[in-house]
């Protein structure tokens, strides 16, 4: 059984994601880079399906992480961020709507936020160096979009 993630270990991480975001931080980013954290922390997503407030933390992550240069580096070279987007799309995506777990939402946010910082030199490079991820970005997010649009749209609208 997998033990509880609690109010405890949620304000851990949001301790943890506040401090990241503090000017001054590069010794604690080495750090969390060292004990694998990046890695940690995308991992819960998957060990946790079903703890949206836990994901929304997982965003707040991610989203610091690509603000800030030494976390940014090591989310898509060590990370692989771009890889673990791709094969978990993939998996929850390919499943009928009602069997997806709660967590595939936030992979299009996710995917969202990466691409919100293609104004950034490095995020570019890696977008452009990473062709299965772009190959997907034009067919199975295309088609979630398109997806979601046809399922949730309002009947006032069809």
């Amino acid at each position: 059984m997998l033990p509880f993630f609690g109010k405890k270990r949620l304000m851990i991480l949001g301790l943890i994601i506040a401090l990241m975001d503090e000017e001054g931080s590069v010794v604690l980013n080495e750090q969390l880079i060292e004990l694998m954290m990046p890695t940690i922390v995308l991992n819960l997503l998957l060990k946790y399906p079903r703890h949206s407030i836990l994901h929304k933390q997982i965003q707040l992550y991610l989203r610091v992480s690509l603000r800030t240069d030494t976390l940014r580096k090591d989310l898509f070279e060590d990370t692989e961020i771009l890889d673990f987007i791709e094969h978990a799309c993939r998996d929850q995506w390919a499943k009928p709507i009602s069997e997806r777990e709660s967590y595939s939402g936030f992979l299009a946010a996710f995917i969202e936020d990466i691409l919100a910082f293609e104004f950034d030199d490095q995020v570019c490079a890696y977008l452009d160096n990473h062709p299965t991820f772009n190959s997907f970005l034009d067919t199975v997010y295309v088609q979630y979009k398109k997806e979601l649009q046809s399922e949730f749209q309002h009947p006032k609208f069809l």
